[in-house]
């Protein structure tokens, strides 16, 4: 598993996009396959999530990683 529960690194911008994100918590998780509690432990800071959970939910909200090239 890896830690995304510290501030650091990508976690404060993945909790934000999912904040962001029209989609509810539960229609989040029902389309990334995961439990929405898992979404509202990690929302909160109360758990982290697996490298195929985050991406996942990266390919449900559409987010790209940029270099801050473009």
């Amino acid at each position: 598993m890896f830690n995304t529960m510290n501030d650091t690194g990508l976690t404060p911008q993945l909790r934000t996009a999912i904040r962001e994100s029209p989609l509810t918590g539960y229609r989040l998780a029902r389309l990334a396959g995961v439990s929405e509690s898992s979404i509202c432990r990690f929302l909160h800071g109360k758990g982290g999530l697996s490298l195929k959970v985050i991406d996942r939910i990266w390919r449900v909200l559409d987010l790209h990683i940029a270099d801050g090239e473009e």
